[in-house]
């Protein structure tokens, strides 16, 4: 593939522009795409994933090969009633070109003024299983192996019943939309001291950007226009709360003093009237206060009150089994990710939340994430099927939400652990231009950069990573390794020490800093001191291998390959067995 777009969403069923032919699989050019599936495979076995509309699009032109396709004919049949641009058209044959490598337009044909053309042969074969991996002959499965196909069938069983169940009469339940109704707020005028009762241009400035933040950020927001009957400094909470249908009411307050502004935001909670302070900022002049910055900082302390309030009262009794208070609990639990029993108990809340709607992005997204969690954690048995699950339940996840930043972001992380780096690159980007200031895709990027040896692209995004919460320990220890990953590639081996010194002493509870420590230690004699922090690494993770270590560093780069051969080095010297216990 030459293009990064390739393979970037995956294939989900679209009605729109499917043809009424039969299920058989259709080859054309060393390409097969079974319309059952929804599934097209390239030269070499392997999926190539598409956006829904390029499949569809993908399909028509199958059942319609070699004749004039018209544009009002192609868009009539991709997209029906609704109105769309030549531009949506046009971005759908790009990325069918692309995904079919029709570089010089041989297949898909441009007819000037008119439409296009797919020229190619088309027969229809029998579906034929796509190629993954080429392993050895089939030979009697090991208890290892029924222990994976039990995996497999167990993950497989957990979505179909799930499926099931969703659709089984009225009671079912939209976890997404609960959450964005559990954290619908109403934006209120900043007020202004200086200004009128009703605000200041200002305070009405302010709250717009941080409306418009919440807004991007999916949040459910009434915005100030909505608001403007209401008194800002003496809003009538409950009035707002009936007429606008929202839980909680976010406002602010302009102060002026020494030549200085200060601006603090407040929310509170209509249904208990508990006031919860946000955040502070102070500012110059009122021409620096109206900054995007600014309504993402208010954005970022809205979430993490959010995560204070949820977790807290999803611990409350008779709550269990809410789905939406697991969800709660799983990300509490997800976010801290300290120790095995924090993933498994993660997982196990996602789990019974997929059960529960199995059409929740936050669900899926959260078990994919679990999955992943354990992967990197080296607390997989089996690293290779937990990766499979990760991208089982993250594909899914895409199909259901392909254009949300947070699902496209640990998509990304699949493809670069399935070495497929410049889509993976290219996948973050595009979430970036939906959030472009979330400190996860920049961390995350930060570390794919670094395996392909940009380190100074990975120190821009190390940069922007400055709004970690405390309670996001997951998180801050990731940041410490991609530091500590940053320094020893490029062969700061001092720096990579010191930087796990000091995340050993922030975090005692975590023995991930131990592994690259006892490398390092090994690298240089220090004999006793490799063997302590090997063994307190392997106290905590006794799965931990050689094997293991080169999967969580994928790489081409010949300079990166070079200190991940100095890094197994001292892995070896210090004691990490080549592979399982």
């Amino acid at each position: 593939m030459n293009n990064p777009s390739v393979n970037t969403r995956v294939a989900l069923a679209d009605s729109a522009g499917r043809t009424s032919g039969g299920e058989g699989v259709i080859a054309f050019d060393g390409f097969r795409f079974d319309p059952a599936r929804q599934e097209l495979v390239d030269k070499e076995g392997i999926r190539v994933a598409l956006t829904p509309k390029s499949l569809a699009l993908l399909q028509y032109m199958l059942a319609h090969a070699g004749r004039v396709l018209l544009k009002e004919e192609l868009m009539r049949a991709l997209w029906g009633t609704v109105v769309v641009t030549d531009d949506s058209l046009v971005q759908c044959v790009k990325d069918l070109r692309i995904a079919l490598d029709d570089k010089g337009q041989q297949r898909i044909k441009t007819l000037p003024r008119r439409g296009y053309m797919f020229d190619v042969d088309v027969r229809s074969m029998q579906p034929q299983p796509v190629a993954v991996q080429q392993g050895p002959p089939a030979a009697r499965p090991s208890w290892r192996q029924w222990l994976l196909a039990c995996g497999a069938l167990a993950l497989a069983a957990l979505l179909g019943a799930a499926a099931v169940w969703q659709r089984q009469g009225d009671t079912r339940i939209s976890i997404d939309d609960e959450i964005r109704n559990r954290r619908s707020v109403a934006v209120l005028a900043f007020t202004d001291k200086q200004g009128s009762a009703q605000g200041s241009t200002l305070g009405d400035d302010l709250a717009d950007i941080v409306g418009s933040q919440l807004v991007r950020a999916g949040v459910r927001v009434i915005g100030r226009a909505a608001t403007v009957r209401q008194d800002p400094a003496e809003p009538q909470f409950e009035r707002i709360g009936r007429e606008q249908g929202v839980r909680y009411v976010l406002g602010g307050r302009v102060m002026r003093a020494d030549g200085r502004i200060t601006v603090d935001t407040y929310l509170t909670e209509i249904a208990s009237g508990a006031v919860y302070r946000l955040h502070e900022a102070e500012f110059r002049s009122a021409d620096e206060a109206p900054r995007p910055a600014y309504g993402r900082e208010v954005l970022v302390a809205l979430q993490a009150r959010y995560y204070e309030i949820e977790v807290e009262r999803a611990r409350s009794s008779g709550r269990e089994n809410n789905p939406v208070d697991r969800i709660a609990l799983a990300w509490r639990d997800l976010d801290r990710g300290s120790s095995r029993a924090d993933l498994e108990s993660a997982r196990r809340h996602f789990e019974a939340a997929v059960q529960a709607d199995p059409y929740s992005v936050e669900a899926m997204l959260g078990l994919g994430m679990s999955h992943l969690s354990e992967f990197y954690a080296f607390y997989s048995r089996t690293p290779e099927r937990t990766l499979e699950h990760a991208e089982q339940v993250l594909r899914r996840a895409m199909e259901l939400a392909p254009d949300n930043a947070r699902v496209m972001a640990a998509w990304a992380e699949v493809l670069l652990l399935r070495e497929r780096p410049e889509e993976a690159l290219w996948v973050w980007q595009r979430a970036l231009e939906v959030s472009p200031e979330s400190p996860v895709i920049h961390l995350r990027m930060a570390g794919a950069l670094i395996r392909q040896g940009r380190y100074e692209d990975a120190q821009d995004h190390l940069q922007k990573v400055t709004d970690l919460r405390p309670f996001q320990t997951r998180r801050q220890q990731s940041l410490n390794q991609i530091l500590a990953d940053a320094a020893f590639a490029q062969g700061r081996d001092d720096e990579a020490y010191s930087i796990l010194k000091h995340w050993a002493a922030e975090f005692p509870g975590s023995a991930r800093p131990y592994l690259m420590l006892a490398a390092l230690d090994a690298l240089y004699w220090r004999d006793a001191a490799a063997a302590d922090h090997m063994a307190k690494y392997r106290e905590a993770h006794p799965l931990g291998s050689i094997d293991y270590v080169i999967r969580t560093y994928p790489s081409a780069n010949p300079q990166f390959l070079a200190q991940r051969s100095r890094l197994l080095e001292g892995l070896r010297k210090a004691g990490l067995p080549d592979g399982g216990k």
